[in-house]
């Protein structure tokens, strides 16, 4: 009964959804970010386990 009572609230918020257009460069330009933070952060961790603090079997 639940899901019958709200089928117009999810309907509306579907069609909410669907009407709203969104930009793909805007979109393309925030994954370009979190891949350049993600590349750093990446990069950082190497240095820091390969560089700084290597794993030495001998010690």
């Amino acid at each position: 009964m639940w899901l019958v009572k709200n089928m117009g609230l999810i309907s509306s918020i579907l069609s909410f959804v669907a009407a709203q257009q969104h930009d793909t460069s805007i979109l393309f330009l925030e994954f370009e970010e979190v891949a350049l933070v993600a590349g750093g952060f990446l990069v950082l961790l190497m240095y820091l386990f390969y560089v700084k603090y290597p794993y030495n079997k001998e010690n």
